[in-house]
């Protein structure tokens, strides 16, 4: 059998148990998931008291080239707005081995399966492939990792960094593909600005250049924007009036402290937003989806919800009385003070 032959029914024969190293690796993460944070967090802080002048970029990566020795070593690295150009960077590293703890128990499967093969698969091919899995585990995490940094710019030790227009949190690898969990952007923008960037925005394109924009403190009045992209958009304390955003992704927008005022959603998806100490006066959410958003320490005047779809919303109760919900979404309410609580009083 040729080898690229015999590679391929290799990598068909073990897929099944790659996957199931994936979901183990999973469910030890969902175990050890706190601690993580912990020690992610204190890391952080560290780093934050070495830095001694404006930084853009904290760059948080699995060191590849260690995970063939059983060593997983994660790195902080820390940037100027030139990103890996700086040669300054500041860098900080700790172990998560107890994170991959059944990784080694997976290589002796893979290099078992590899020996009935007589040599014609290479062990730095079976290496390549798990290397492959466990990347790709790291960097699947950073989904869950979003809602654990959305308010990463008031963490201790990142208040105290020297100000910089921009604050961005990457997660993956050194040098390599790595995805955005934080970005907030001081820069003062205008409407004219963000009407200009989002002019060829369409929903339908999917164009990652309108995925994180960054819009913090912006000033929006009188606007119609539909069928655009903007996921995980950064609008915090901002002012929007008198606009209407119909058939839009807005999935994972950060919206704290904003106010809204006459705005009407329709048909867009809301879900896994950030209403958090936002101002509502007269806003309309119809037909939209805000399963897992969170509306705790918002402000609420005319605001309806007609039609929309509240899976886990998180609300405070003084204002589900006056939010004019029906019986269905009041079942799919979380409440600030009582996770998971339904209004027939079961959980």
């Amino acid at each position: 059998m040729e080898r690229d032959e015999a590679l391929l029914k290799y990598q068909s024969e073990i897929a099944g148990c790659l996957e199931a190293g994936k979901q183990e690796l999973t469910r030890q993460y969902i175990l050890i998931k706190n601690d993580f944070e912990r020690q992610l967090r204190e890391h952080i802080i560290q780093i934050c008291k070495k830095v001694k002048r404006p930084v853009t970029y904290f760059q948080i990566s699995l060191l590849q080239c260690l995970i063939g020795q059983g060593i997983y070593r994660i790195m902080i690295s820390v940037h100027d707005e030139s990103y890996f150009l700086d040669s300054d960077m500041y860098v900080e590293l700790f172990d998560v081995n107890d994170l991959f703890d059944g990784v080694q128990a997976l290589k002796k499967k893979l290099y078992d399966a590899a020996g009935y093969y007589h040599g014609v698969i290479q062990l730095y091919s079976v290496d390549k492939l798990l290397v492959k899995m466990v990347m790709g585990f790291f960097k699947g995490i950073c989904g869950e990792l979003r809602h654990y940094f959305r308010d990463f710019d008031e963490w201790d030790g990142v208040r105290s960094l020297p100000e910089s227009s921009r604050l961005v949190v990457k997660w993956g690898e050194h040098r390599e593909h790595s995805e955005t969990v934080f970005l907030i952007n001081r820069q003062k923008k205008t409407q004219e600005q963000f009407i200009s960037k989002n002019k060829e925005n369409e929903l339908k394109e999917w164009n990652f250049q309108y995925i994180y924009q960054g819009w913090d403190t912006t000033y929006l009045s009188g606007f119609l924007f539909r069928t655009k992209n903007f996921m995980f958009l950064n609008m915090r304390s901002c002012r929007l009036k008198d606009g209407v955003w119909e058939y839009c992704l807005i999935y994972g927008a950060a919206f704290r402290q904003t106010e809204f005022e006459h705005v009407v959603f329709s048909n867009c998806d809301l879900s896994q937003c950030d209403f958090r100490k936002t101002v509502l006066k007269n806003v309309r959410f119809i037909q939209c989806k805000l399963d897992g958003s969170d509306f705790t320490g918002a402000q609420m005047q005319e605001v309806d919800f007609t039609g929309s779809s509240m899976e886990n919303v998180l609300f405070n109760r003084e204002w589900i009385s006056i939010a004019g919900l029906n019986a269905n979404q009041l079942q799919q309410l979380r409440v600030e003070e009582e996770p998971y609580v339904f209004h027939n009083g079961g959980r």
